[in-house]
């Protein structure tokens, strides 16, 4: 189960407000943020997500009616609706104080492909981050690939939520710490991109004694303090005879 600490999460709509969006997912009426009630009156085929977590399946949807119900969803989430768009290649960028740490290719042609970051995808990731770097939290997973022959944001996640393939896993998980972590050891993050924190302090752990059992919390004033567990004797068996 991942920490409920302060976590840092994707920003609504962060594909079509991007730069360097793909077509089909410019801010010119092909890609949305709408509650999930608008999207079900879609007739033709869309892309479909949620914007902060998994609650709503990404995929290409063949229209709206394929959508969960609202028997399963409450029809006032809000859902990200995109044009279709196909990406020859696509890489994971882990970014961490405005820079890419560490990233690597994910997908080929829509099917899974891990392998090593392309030094061309490190680049544009390196340049969206020197003129936007203030939209993103300070930490966070970018993803980025290529269609029609330029390279393009795919879709900002949240870092604990996100796989790191083939990206180097010691310098991922210093992204992932930090935006699961505390928000004082975390940059601010831009209005309306983190959820509030909510620190939970470490749970005790009650060390044993000279004796060697753990010692008993104290009892509860007005409660009778609860008995220790039966042991019932152990009883010798003779040589050779099996219990029945």
């Amino acid at each position: 189960m991942r920490s409920r600490d302060s976590r840092t999460v994707t920003p609504w709509g962060y594909p079509h407000r991007a730069p360097f969006a793909p077509p089909g997912r410019r801010d010119d009426g092909r890609i949305r943020a709408l509650p999930i009630r608008d999207a079900r009156a879609l007739r033709r085929p869309a892309f479909v997500k949620s914007p902060n977590d998994k609650g709503i399946r990404a995929m290409v949807y063949a229209d709206g009616s394929r959508l969960p119900g609202p028997d399963a969803v409450d029809p006032g989430t809000v859902v990200l609706v995109s044009g279709i768009v196909a990406f020859s290649v696509e890489h994971r960028l882990y970014v961490l104080d405005g820079e890419v740490r560490t990233g690597g290719r994910y997908a080929e042609d829509g099917r899974l492909a891990p392998g090593p970051l392309d030094p061309d995808a490190a680049a544009f990731g390196a340049e969206l981050l020197a003129r936007h770097g203030s939209t993103l939290p300070s930490a966070i997973v970018v993803d980025v690939g290529r269609t029609d022959g330029r390279w393009a944001v795919v879709e900002a996640n949240a870092a604990w939520a996100s796989g790191c393939y083939a990206a180097d896993p010691e310098a991922s998980l210093d992204t992932v710490l930090r935006a699961a972590g505390p928000p004082g050891r975390r940059t601010t993050a831009p209005a309306g991109l983190a959820r509030p924190a909510v620190f939970r302090p470490p749970r005790r752990v009650r060390r044993p004694t000279a004796g060697g059992a753990p010692p008993r919390p104290p009892a509860r004033p007005g409660r009778r303090p609860r008995p220790p567990p039966h042991r019932s004797p152990s009883v010798a068996r003779p040589p050779g005879r099996r219990p029945a």
